[in-house]
């Protein structure tokens, strides 16, 4: 965590608007945001700040979703980073690679509740 109790959230979506939403709502809450538009550049911005969570579209540039999990779980800095999964596409299969998976398009109040409920 950055700041004492403040948990630091690494938002990585292709989508600019989503990217805007969450920062704007996340750091209302309190969370300190990082954000990012692609895979390749989340892996390297997670390396660097490694944030309490990673919050990862499905399907962008670079990296999709899941290469980017199985990328950071591979590093051993960034092994134990929690990774939430985001998808607009119907019935994304979970795996262990990931913390919970987000269905898009979602509440934030729904995103909230699972941050919660994983700690953060």
């Amino acid at each position: 965590m950055t700041e004492v109790g403040r948990a630091t959230v690494l938002v990585a979506d292709d989508e600019a608007a989503i990217r805007d939403l969450l920062r704007e709502a996340l750091e209302l809450t309190g969370y300190g945001v990082e954000v990012v538009g692609d895979g390749r550049s989340a892996f390297e911005r997670a390396r660097n700040l490694l944030p309490d969570l990673v919050l990862t579209d499905l399907m962008m540039p670079g990296l999709s979703g899941r290469d980017l999990a199985r990328q950071l779980q591979a590093d051993p800095a960034t092994a134990d980073i929690p990774i939430v999964l985001m998808s607009a596409a119907y019935q994304v299969e979970a795996d262990d690679r990931f913390a919970a998976v987000l269905p898009k398009p979602f509440e934030l109040d729904t995103l909230l509740e699972m941050l919660e409920h994983l700690g953060m």
